[in-house]
């Protein structure tokens, strides 16, 4: 089932990061109340997360990557795609003077550490957002010869 989840290296990062995707997999694949209770009372507050299965599908958590597990904000209403790899300390969310819609992220980005993504916002297939960004309009896929 999870063939497809890449390790780099067998460290505590890894590790943890594999326990969340399993998790967030099992809690959305089942509806289990006991897992969502788990993660809003227990692994999300000592890890600063704030995660929600509704903002993946089944095929994006299993190949979603999270380097450094800690301080990731994604709101419910956004959607991830597949292939994503997210750093530490993004966050994904709504501006509230302006909209109540969330970024859409596409296939295979690459979100840096502390990079933010806020609006109704789309972030296209292939591309990649640099560490400290603050991202608050559309951008197309990279265009590549």
């Amino acid at each position: 089932m999870f063939s497809k989840i890449k390790l780099i290296r067998a460290n505590k990062n890894s590790v943890v990061s594999t326990i969340i995707i399993y998790l967030l997999y099992l809690e959305k694949k089942y509806n289990s109340k006991f897992l969502s209770f788990l993660r809003s009372a227990v692994w999300q507050p000592t890890l600063c997360l704030n995660l929600k299965p509704s903002s993946f599908s089944l095929d994006s958590l299993l190949t979603l990557r999270l380097v450094h597990p800690y301080m990731i904000i994604i709101n419910g209403g956004c959607n991830i795609g597949s292939n994503c790899t997210i750093y530490h300390d993004v966050t994904l969310g709504m501006i509230e003077t302006k909209t109540d819609k969330c970024p859409q992220i596409g296939n295979n980005v690459y979100l840096g550490c502390k990079c933010s993504v806020l609006g109704d916002v789309t972030v296209g297939d292939n591309t990649m957002i640099g560490a400290h960004a603050l991202v608050l309009k559309s951008t197309p896929p990279p265009i590549l010869p």
